[in-house]
């Protein structure tokens, strides 16, 4: 079974990818850059993620909560990216 691209399912997806990747990619007080991939912020990341919250008209909120095993939810979904 495939769906399509635009399905609320994929669309529920990359919204979750992009909060979740805005969790992780955030600034470091100290140092002004990123704490997960460690360049200068904002980084492609964390520009993409709020691009894709903004397209679909979502506000992009810099404390975004944290969820437990973030990183391996990111990992796990690297697939969906590529759409």
């Amino acid at each position: 079974m495939t769906t399509s691209p635009n399905s609320p399912h994929e669309v529920g997806n990359r919204i979750a990818i992009a909060k979740v990747t805005l969790a992780v990619h955030r600034i470091h007080a100290a140092t002004g850059r990123c704490e997960a991939c460690g360049r200068d912020c904002p980084c492609d990341a964390a520009n993409n993620a709020a691009n894709t919250l903004a397209a679909y008209g979502l506000p992009v909120i810099e404390n975004q909560p944290q969820m437990p095993n973030q990183r391996r939810f990111l990992r796990s979904r690297t697939h969906l990216n590529r759409l």
